[in-house]
């Protein structure tokens, strides 16, 4: 429960903010907080002072800083009354020129705080699936109020991350082994022949589907970076000596 409350006083900015609750009550103040509190604690499905179980569930509806606040509220009351019915809950609204935080969000979102244990006694116990399905749940709400809405799930978005991260790494392998092919034209023949030899390797490791491949053509950029010039083979300036 000290967990609950301490939430309860962020989301509400300590009473500055209007929290609105599963009825529709508008609750605003320290004092009206305080019997919120007071009312998860001891009503409904009262929440023992030692417990050991997630007794709560918060989440975040959040979208782009162009969006309408308001439209936001609106889909996340809509989303919240749909999905946790028969729940108590906390909902409030978010927005960069009311919150008195000093460092407010520039993105408008909503704050949604849902108690574990509904009314009947049943409680949520939310995997992956129900995760996801919240995140379409919001998104049609907010399609709903004229909002184009589409969502992925964690991992989608994970692996795209990562894919930009190591297509950007591609790309810049590449563009250097092009900078570096244009640089070594004004090379000695032979120098430019092992060159020639290192850029070919190196282009079929940057093309290759296996991620170590690609690492190693990298590595070898920065290899041949780090040395400043053209890396010669110990029988190469031997040869070279003999010359």
């Amino acid at each position: 429960m000290k967990g609950i409350s301490n939430n309860l006083t962020y989301i509400s900015r300590d009473g500055q903010l209007e929290i609105e609750d599963q009825d529709g009550q508008v609750i605003l103040g320290k004092e009206a907080v305080a019997d919120l509190k007071a009312e998860w604690r001891d009503g409904g499905m009262p929440i023992a002072a030692d417990s050991t179980m997630r007794d709560a569930f918060h989440l975040v509806l959040s979208m782009p800083t162009r969006t309408d606040p308001l439209v936001v509220q609106r889909a996340a009351r809509d989303f919240a009354t749909r999905e946790f019915s028969g729940f108590q809950y906390a909902l409030v609204l978010h927005t960069f020129e009311t919150d008195p935080d000093p460092n407010p969000s520039p993105h408008p979102h909503v704050h949604l705080t849902v108690k574990a244990t509904g009314l009947d006694g049943i409680r949520l116990n939310p995997r992956k699936a129900d995760l996801q399905r919240w995140r379409e749940g919001f998104a049609e709400a907010l399609r709903e109020h004229g909002i184009e809405a589409t969502t992925t799930s964690r991992i989608h978005r994970t692996t795209h991350e990562r894919w930009k991260i190591q297509h950007l790494r591609d790309r810049t392998t590449r563009e250097k082994l092009v900078d570096r092919q244009k640089r070594q034209t004004h090379m000695p023949g032979k120098r430019r022949e092992v060159m020639h030899h290192y850029q070919q390797v190196m282009r079929t490791l940057a093309r290759s589907d296996r991620g170590e491949d690609r690492q190693l053509a990298v590595d070898l950029v920065r290899y041949l970076e780090g040395r400043g010039r053209t890396p010669e083979t110990e029988r190469d300036r031997g040869k070279d000596r003999e010359r």
